[in-house]
C-alpha cells in the first residue's frame, strides 16, 4: 500500500478493527460534487419512504457514471512522487487531460445493474424522460497509482480544480480507508481502519485489494460497501475501460461478486471520476436517506 501517511478526522489512523455497527450514519461525502459542498436542493425522501404505512416503501436505486481521466503526459504537473519516489496523482488540474465520458447506469435493490436508457445528456447535464434534471449524490476521482502506492483517492472531480490551493478536504490525495461493520468493510477516505475486516472471497483479488488484507487475520470478510463513488471506481478498474461496459452489467447479481474473465485493467496512473446521481424516476427510494443508508448502514454490495 501507499507510503502516504493519512490521518482520520477524527482520531488518527489506526489498523485496529472496531466491532458492532458503524456509527456513521450519512456519508460526509453526500455534500460534495465536483466543485465541493453542493449548493443545490437536495430531493426530499417521499411520505412513502419515510412512513411505515399500508403502502409499499419504493425500493432504493441509484444512478452511476465513470468517466475515464487520462494524465497529461505532456504537463510537468503530471509527474508527481511521494518520498519514496513513488508515482501520485496531480494536484494542478492541467496534469490531467480530457476525459472519456462512460455510460449512465442504475443499480437496485436487487443488486442489478443496468443501462440507464431513460435518461440523457443534454446541455451539460443528465435529463429524465420526464425533464427532470439528474442531481449529483457525490463524486470521487479514483486512481490506480502503481504496485506500490495502490488505489488513491480525491474528493469530487480533481481535475475540476487546484488541488493544492483547495481546502481540506479537498486539497489532497487520500489513501483507501474503512470502516467496520461486523464483518464488512465500508470504504471510505476518512476512517480509521488500514485494511479489510478479513480475507477469503474471491472479490478482494479481483478488485486489487490483497494488499488490504490484515496479515494475520482468519476471520472470512464478509463484504464490501461504503462510499459509492469510491466503490464503483475500484470496480471499474477489474477490467479495462473497453471491457467495462460489457462486464459491469453481469459482475454483480444479488449483491454477490461473480467475477470475469477479463484481465485486470489496474495499469499504472490510471484515474477514473465517478458520479453518483439520485434516480429521478425514484425519488422515494432515492434519497438524502437512503442512499447513506445502502452506503453506510445497509447489506453490503459485494460479498
Amino acid at each position: 500500500m501507499g507510503s502516504s501517511s493519512h490521518k482520520s478526522r477524527a482520531s488518527g489512523r489506526s489498523s485496529t478493527k472496531t466491532s458492532g455497527k458503524s456509527k456513521r450514519k450519512h456519508s460526509d461525502a453526500k455534500s460534495y460534487t465536483s466543485s465541493g459542498p453542493s449548493n443545490e436542493p437536495q430531493p426530499d425522501a417521499s411520505e412513502e419512504a419515510l412512513e411505515s404505512g399500508s403502502e409499499e416503501v419504493p425500493q432504493p436505486t441509484f444512478l452511476f457514471q465513470v468517466n475515464q481521466l487520462p494524465i497529461d503526459v505532456d504537463s510537468a504537473h503530471a509527474y508527481r512522487t511521494n518520498d519514496s519516489g513513488s508515482w501520485n496523482p496531480p494536484i494542478y488540474r492541467d496534469g490531467f487531460g480530457p476525459q472519456i465520458a462512460g455510460n449512465l447506469y442504475r443499480w437496485d435493490a436487487s443488486g442489478s445493474i443496468t443501462l440507464a436508457t431513460d435518461c440523457q445528456w443534454y446541455n451539460g447535464t443528465f435529463w429524465s424522460r420526464s425533464r427532470q434534471q439528474v442531481a449529483t449524490y457525490c463524486t470521487r476521482t479514483v486512481f490506480w497509482c502503481n504496485p506500490f502506492a495502490q488505489f488513491m483517492v480525491a474528493t469530487g472531480d480533481a481535475s475540476s480544480r487546484n488541488m493544492a490551493d483547495s481546502d481540506e478536504p479537498h486539497n489532497r490525495w487520500w489513501p483507501l480507508t474503512f470502516e467496520y461493520d461486523g464483518d464488512i468493510s465500508r470504504v471510505t477516505e476518512s476512517a480509521e481502519g488500514q485494511y479489510l475486516s478479513g480475507s477469503g472471497p474471491g472479490w478482494i483479488a479481483d478488485l486489487g485489494l490483497s494488499s488490504y488484507v490484515p496479515r494475520e487475520s482468519t476471520r472470512p470478510a464478509g463484504g464490501l460497501s461504503g462510499n459509492l463513488a469510491t466503490l464503483f471506481g475500484i470496480i471499474s478498474m477489474s477490467c479495462s475501460h473497453r471491457h467495462f461496459d460489457s462486464m459491469i452489467t453481469h459482475v454483480l447479481r444479488d449483491h454477490r461478486w461473480r467475477g470475469h474473465s477479463h484481465r485486470d485493467g489496474r495499469s499504472d496512473q490510471r484515474g477514473v471520476v465517478v458520479h453518483i446521481y439520485y434516480d429521478p424516476e425514484n425519488t422515494g427510494g432515492s434519497n438524502w436517506e437512503t442512499i447513506p443508508y445502502i452506503e453506510f448502514e445497509g447489506s453490503p454490495l459485494v460479498r
